[in-house]
Formats: C-alpha cells, structure tokens, sequence
C-alpha cells in the first residue's frame, strides 16, 4: 500500500511542478497586436437577474473595442431538450462578423473584447477563450469554491494545453467567427451536450482552425452560495469533464496532491514525504493565484487550498457514482456521449 500512495504521491508532485512552470511561464504571454476585426456581438445567457449579473453586464457596455453590439438572453430557457445555455443563445439574433458568448457572471475589463477578438486578425483561429478567477462571496463555503476556480483550474488548463494543445474552450468566455459556427452547423450542434465549451472547441479543431488561449483572464462572481450550491456546481462540472474527456478524467488521479499527502502520513510515512507533494501543491496555488489568475486576495487563504481540494477530490470520486447533473433548477441525465436529457 505504501508504495502504491508513493507512486501517486510522486506523479501528483511531478504535476503540481509542472502546473507551477506553466502558471509562471504565463505571465509571459504575448497579446495580440490591436486589430479591427469588424462588428464584435456579445451574447450573454442570463437566467435570473440579481445586483452582481447587473454589474458584470455593465462590464460589457464599456468596452474600448469601436464596433460591439451587446445582445441578452433574459429569462428562463426556452422549454425543450437539451442545454438550456445553447437554448437561450438560439433565440438571439446576431449580426456580428464575430460571436463573443460570456456567462451571466462574467465580468471584463475595458480593454477585455479588444484584446480578445485581435486573435481572429489571424486566419487560422476559429475560436478564442478564456481563463477565470472567481470572487469570494460572504460564505466558507464560496471561499472555498473561489479558492479552487483561482488556484487550481486554470492551472489544469494550461497544462493541459501544454501536453495536448488547447482542443477545448472554456464555458466563461467563447469567441467564435460567425462563418466557422454555421460550417460546424451552428449552435444546433452544441445544444443536445452538456459541455458546450468543450464541443465547440472540438469542432472547429476537427476544422483545422486553431482555438486560442488568450492572455486575458475575465473574473466571476457567484454571490454568496451555501454550500449545497457549491457542491452542486463542482458535482456538474466534474461530470462534465467526465463526460467529455473520459481519459483525462480519470487522470485527474494524478493532480490530488493533498490526498496522496495524507494517505502517506497514514501509512506512516516519513515526514518529509509528506512534505514533498504539499509543498508542490502550494507553489503551484501560489504561482496560479498570482501570476495567472491575478488573485492577490487567495495568497493569505493558501493554507485553506488543502481543503479545496478535498472538496474537489470528493466531487470528482462522486462524479463516477451517477449520471445525473443539477443545472439552472433542471435536473438532467449525461449520456455516455455527453448529450443530457431531463431527468425525473
């Protein structure tokens, strides 16, 4: 047994070190030269108003980029099958050269769009996305949650698009040319799945086009969610990373850091082998927190990333007991192939 947990304990080190390189060699990434890239349409899916949705898209009405128009989907999604965000998109009616879909919560800076959109300057790229932090709400239980989307996602994203080349976008913010989404047959397409992001991404890779990793990284922010509504969220997403990318997934055995940590000390390990993996996991927190997500407030709470990831260790172990997903009030059913159905 012990060998087993030095094993895991070992390779989760070796991926914290290289999510610590990846998350420090961001910081470095270059933009792209400013560029006119025609008329830009915002599309945001909104399902309840509440103040903090109000002050993200205010966020989207001052943007520095010339020619925006800011189209919203209000309101509960249409009633039918299949993913209720695609769903209220297809009620939109855009007339942009290029589509920008942003989550409710999605907050950019002035300069976000201009930044984002200069990548399509480039022929090759056929969708844009981009990384997140989250803003910590009044409750542990947000904190925690804030914590792991800060310090720990974006660095499974990049190294991911180190090893295996970004073949996926990510749900927060998705830029697509308007052409290369009606070639893939448009957002019809993406509705029967659970992981929009990660099918349209899919899709125009299989096109040839490249899927950009922009340098911007927007921010989120949940509210005050209990802590039901916490688990449910990281409960959904890891089923839907199952899935989408059922092999990565499962690899994601070799990212629980604290876990192995601690099932050395149980074990009886030495000390120092318990150390180890700790430590790896922490820089690569620390490095993410502040040179990716720019989350200065995470640094004093990296003592709390060990019970984050806990939270995400349990969600991810839950997500192979069941294929249903809690989402926007809806229960659904995740098929092998990541279409979902309602769910009784």
């Amino acid at each position: 047994m012990l060998f087993v947990v030095a094993i895991l304990a070992a390779g989760a080190t070796v991926y914290h070190l290289l999510a610590a390189f990846c998350a420090w060699r961001f910081r470095g990434r270059k933009s792209h030269p400013p560029a006119d890239v025609g008329l830009v349409s915002l599309l945001k899916p909104v399902a309840r108003r509440s103040p903090e949705i109000d002050a993200a898209i205010a966020t989207h009405r001052n943007q520095t980029y010339p020619r925006i128009e800011l189209l919203l989907a209000d309101g509960p999604a249409p009633e039918g099958d299949g993913n209720p965000k695609i769903a209220r998109l297809q009620t939109l009616r855009p007339s942009g050269d290029i589509l920008v879909v942003s989550d409710a919560d999605v907050r950019l800076e002035p300069d976000s769009i201009a930044r984002i959109v200069a990548a399509f300057a480039d022929e090759r790229t056929g969708c844009v996305t981009c990384l997140y932090r989250a803003r910590p709400g009044k409750t542990f239980a947000s904190l925690l949650d804030a914590l792991w989307i800060s310090a720990d996602f974006p660095a499974q994203v990049l190294s991911a698009e180190r090893l295996q080349g970004m073949r996926f976008a990510l749900g927060a913010v998705m830029a697509v040319r308007r052409a290369d989404l009606e070639a893939v047959g448009g957002w019809e397409v993406l509705r029967p799945y659970l992981a929009d992001d990660y099918q349209l991404g899919a899709c125009i890779a299989e096109r040839g086009k490249q899927v950009v990793l922009s340098e911007v990284v927007v921010e989120t922010a949940h509210g005050s969610p209990t802590a039901q509504e916490v688990w449910r969220r990281h409960l959904r997403w890891s089923r839907t990373v199952r899935a989408s990318r059922p092999a990565g997934h499962f690899g994601l055995i070799w990212t629980q850091a604290t876990v192995w940590a601690l099932a050395l000390a149980a074990t009886g390990a030495p000390l120092a082998w318990t150390a180890i993996p700790l430590t790896a996991r922490l820089l690569s927190a620390a490095l993410t927190a502040r040179a990716v997500a720019a989350a200065h407030w995470a640094l004093p709470c990296l003592p709390l990333v060990p019970l984050a990831d806990l939270m995400g260790f349990a969600a991810w172990l839950t997500s192979f007991t069941s294929t249903t997903v809690n989402w926007a009030g809806r229960r659904y059913r995740v098929e092998q192939d990541g279409r979902i159905a309602p769910a009784p």
